[in-house]
């Protein structure tokens, strides 16, 4: 959330530079100049309901007002995406991220098993169904780059080790459904199959945990 005294400071400052006095911009306002002095002094909030007036008479944007400082243009997508992020809990972030996945392996399935499965009995209505899945899939991979905290909700190493290992299983079911239509597998080769199967789990698994502890560290260095 916003922090009231750094917010406070700012608005004061700026209330400054445009050579206003608290009573002259709580009249702007329609509000007592108690109540600017209580917003400088980080003791209350301005209503969400006059922020947009308030930025206009400071001639700042709500995002800096928020931040408590002037935002450079460059920086200022990154800025306001850091008041976003914390604003919201860890709970709801990796919750979204969560629901995210499982709904992106529910749409994987519905490409796989027409695809893979039902290979052999194709019609009009699942070619459609597969459409859609390709359609929804890429979307769904685009806000999952777009929507801010990416670094933040991708940090978990137990969520991120899940999301390799359901993603390695995905593309060995792939792998296995072609082998079986191009003639199967032989007994003697399940053995070597398992063991590679096994290793490339843990691989998979390993890697996820791993990026999403390195990401972890960067988040802390910035």
């Amino acid at each position: 959330m916003a922090n009231s005294k750094a917010t406070g400071t700012f608005i004061a400052e700026c209330r400054k530079e445009k050579g206003l006095t608290q009573k002259a911009l709580g009249e702007k306002l329609n509000v007592t100049d108690r109540a600017v002095s209580k917003w400088e002094t980080g003791r209350s909030f301005p209503d969400v309901a006059i922020l947009e007036d308030l930025c206009q008479e400071l001639g700042i944007s709500v995002s800096e007002l928020l931040a408590g400082k002037k935002i450079e243009a460059e920086h200022y997508q990154e800025e306001t995406e850091k008041i976003l992020v914390s604003s919201i809990s860890k709970a709801q972030m990796y919750g979204y991220q969560i629901a995210l996945y499982g709904l992106l392996l529910a749409v994987m399935l519905l490409i796989y098993v027409p695809v893979f499965i039902l290979k052999n009995r194709l019609n009009m209505g699942i070619y459609m169904i597969i459409a859609v899945s390709v359609i929804v899939f890429v979307s769904m991979v685009y806000l999952n780059h777009k929507i801010p905290g990416k670094e933040f909700r991708n940090s978990n190493i137990w969520l991120e080790g899940f999301r390799g290992g359901i993603v390695f299983a995905v593309i060995m079911g792939m792998d296995f459904s072609v082998q079986d239509s191009l003639g199967g597998v032989s007994r003697n080769d399940m053995l070597a199959i398992g063991i590679i199967c096994a290793i490339g789990l843990f691989i998979s698994i390993g890697a996820g945990i791993l990026g999403a502890e390195i990401r972890r560290q960067n988040m802390k260095i910035k």
